[in-house]
Order: structure tokens, then C-alpha cells, then sequence
């Protein structure tokens, strides 16, 4: 995939997004991607991305999310990189309250996303905190 332009709006199209972690039972909602808070980590994971260097300074994501961390985080790998790693993430105010937000996390800002081939990206919703058997639905994740 050559572009960050992933809609949840069909039903068991997970738009190539796997590798989760505290997050099971994806379904489909109103046109939106829910999934259920099963731990403390709640994570999943986009791979096989094929990013040009610099191709995007932000991703924007609408998530609803119930109470949790009022924080969320999104890792990337690159060619040169290609792991997830705790020197390549940025962390974004989210606001858990049940209802759609939009939130725009300027990657560009990051020294190790300026100048790289993106691979993958790894969405975390929130830090922790989220009540297992909670749900958070996400519309879509764009980069622009």
C-alpha cells in the first residue's frame, strides 16, 4: 500500500490493519471498525506500507473511545529501521468520553519520520486504563 487512507466503513474489511494486542472481536458499526478492550496495552499493527520519504507530516484519526488514559500513540518502522521501536512514536491527546473525535498527530515533527520510507504503523487508542469488555470504534486513519 502507497498511501494512509484507511476506511472502516466495510463490513470485515480490516484494510490490512493485524497484529493486535488487547483488542479482539473486531465487527462493524455504523460504518466504523469497534473493537473490544481485552488488556492494559491495547494495540494493533499496519504492515507492509510503501511510504515515499516525507510523503505526509500528519495522520488524522476518528476514533470514539470510552473512559481510559486521555492518551493514545501511534509507532512506525521504516526501511532503515524496521521494528517497532520506543525512539519512533509520538503520543496525542485523545478525549475518552463515548463520543467522535478527530485527532491529528504531526509526525513530520518526529526527527526518525522526516526523511524515511514508512513500512508499518502501529495505532495504540489509548495508553491504558480502558475497562475490558469496552469498546473503541474507529471510522478511519488518513495521512495528509
Amino acid at each position: 500500500v502507497t498511501t494512509i487512507d484507511f476506511r472502516f466503513d466495510r463490513e470485515n474489511d480490516m484494510q490490512g490493519w493485524q497484529g493486535m494486542n488487547s483488542l479482539a472481536e473486531p465487527g462493524w458499526v455504523d460504518g466504523s471498525l469497534q473493537l473490544t478492550f481485552t488488556g492494559q496495552d491495547p494495540f494493533m499493527v499496519r504492515p507492509m506500507l510503501r511510504l515515499k520519504p516525507d510523503q505526509y507530516t500528519k495522520l488524522r484519526v476518528r476514533m470514539k473511545l470510552p473512559a481510559c488514559n486521555a492518551e493514545g500513540q501511534v509507532f512506525w518502522t521504516t526501511s532503515e529501521e524496521p521494528g517497532f521501536a520506543d525512539n519512533k512514536y509520538l503520543n496525542f491527546a485523545v478525549t475518552p468520553d463515548g463520543e467522535w473525535h478527530e485527532y491529528e498527530i504531526p509526525v513530520a515533527t518526529h526527527a526518525k519520520w522526516r526523511g524515511q520510507a514508512i513500512r508499518g504503523l502501529r495505532l495504540d487508542p489509548t495508553t491504558g486504563g480502558a475497562t475490558p469488555g469496552t469498546k473503541v470504534e474507529i471510522a478511519w486513519i488518513k495521512g495528509e
